[in-house]
């Protein structure tokens, strides 16, 4: 059982980042609400596994396509200032398909569209978000911070599809997307109410020009960046396709609906909540914690696309939601360590467009494969790309020169960086 304790939650001492996290909640919410609400509307609408594949391919390419450019206005401008315009368009664009969907007129092509402009936002604000919390700590409470974002989202991820079945059960799924436009004013608020001064800015050195090829040159040339980021491209575009993966496998291997998925896709998002909660407070993350959590999720689902009944696919779904959560956040937080500030923002550019890029391909792998061939085929893919990665990381080195320190290192209040304690 995870242990709460002043360590796991030492990053809360800083009133930007308390902030941050509870818009990012509130959005959150709303956002898998959305998504889920999404995939669903599709398959009713269309009855295509690839049309789901593809409505995600929509929502998550732009990443791959834009998302380095992101990065380098997160280097060059106010993050606060971006973010407050992709937040808006993102609202926007979900408050057009709620709209759609009330008045009955929404199609696939609408769908698609407006997830190509929710995706395009996406990937300037991905990006600049992941930045933009890395500014409001220091070093020493950066472990602590990622994880607590990744149980945040966690949370968002077994409340946001237990609302979007009731919803959708009750109300109608129009009301899925009114509610995710709406909730986007919860991290807008959040943004408003920060103080400046506590935030930190990074300068500029000497030959860097602040272009996307200079950051991609820089990562390049880092192995505790490069290694992590092939790992996550392999899970990522293999695996991390739950949406179309468990909307599939509801309907046609058990036959369920709405109530179904939604169930599935919160028990696969309590796991999440486990594996970031236990992140928080782990002595230490490297890469050998991207081995052996790339390894459990792989034995996961390869194990859940063997075995029959409902039960068993539930268990598996919560062992997978660990070991994906602990993967995401230790892969997340060595970048953060890794990337000097004036790079910071455009690495993590490029784990956005590598980490939620890649999920559009995928997308649209996993929903041709699971639509032609059955879910479990495309379950089982997703766990041989895991054990892929798993590969990767301990052949090309289970280790690198970021280490993220222990949350037990974290200074007491009063000693270290004062400016971030605003």
């Amino acid at each position: 059982m995870v242990r709460l304790s002043a360590d796991r939650l030492s990053s809360l001492r800083v009133r930007n980042v308390r902030l941050f996290l509870l818009g990012q909640l509130v959005s959150s919410i709303g956002t898998w609400m959305h998504q889920v609400a999404e995939v669903w509307l599709t398959l009713q609408i269309t009855d295509s596994g690839l049309a789901v594949g593809l409505v995600v391919a929509a929502r998550f390419l732009p990443v791959l396509l834009l998302g380095l450019w992101g990065g380098a206005l997160a280097d060059r401008f106010d993050k606060r200032s971006i973010l407050y315009v992709t937040q808006s368009i993102r609202g926007v664009a979900a408050l057009a398909l709620g709209i759609a969907a009330l008045a009955d007129a929404a199609s696939a092509p609408l769908i698609v569209a407006l997830a190509l402009v929710g995706g395009a936002a996406n990937a300037i604000d991905n990006p600049v978000r992941r930045a933009f919390l890395g500014e409001l700590v220091d070093d020493d409470r950066l472990l602590n911070a990622v994880s607590l974002n990744s149980t945040v989202m966690a949370t968002s991820r077994v409340i946001g599809p237990l609302l979007a079945g009731v919803l959708i059960g009750f109300v109608g799924v129009g009301w899925c997307f009114t509610l995710n436009g709406a909730s986007y004013i919860g991290l807008l608020v959040a943004l408003r109410s920060m103080t400046v001064a506590g935030r930190r800015r990074a300068e500029r050195i000497d030959g860097d020009d602040g272009s996307v090829r200079e950051g991609l040159r820089y990562a390049a040339a880092h192995r505790s960046i490069w290694l992590p980021l092939l790992m996550v491209a392999l899970v990522s575009a293999s695996a991390w396709n739950w949406e179309t993966l468990l909307v599939l496998h509801a309907t046609d291997t058990f036959g369920g609906g709405s109530t179904m998925f939604t169930v599935l896709f919160a028990v696969l998002s309590a796991g999440t909540f486990v594996g970031a909660m236990a992140n928080a407070g782990r002595a230490r993350v490297d890469a050998r914690t991207l081995v052996l959590t790339a390894g459990c999720v792989g034995a996961a689902m390869l194990a859940m696309a063997a075995l029959p009944g409902l039960a068993a696919a539930v268990v598996l779904l919560a062992v997978a939601g660990v070991g994906a959560a602990m993967f995401n956040t230790a892969s997340n937080a060595l970048l953060q360590r890794s990337a000097r500030g004036e790079y910071h923002g455009r690495v993590m550019a490029v784990f956005s467009a590598t980490f939620v890029g890649t999920k559009g391909i995928g997308g649209a792998l996993a929903g041709g494969i699971g639509g032609a061939f059955g879910p479990r085929l495309g379950i089982a893919v997703g766990g041989c790309g895991c054990l892929g990665a798993m590969a990767v990381g301990w052949l090309l080195g289970e280790r690198t020169d970021a280490v993220v320190p222990a949350v037990d290192d974290v200074p007491p209040p009063g000693v270290g960086s004062k400016e971030m304690m605003a």
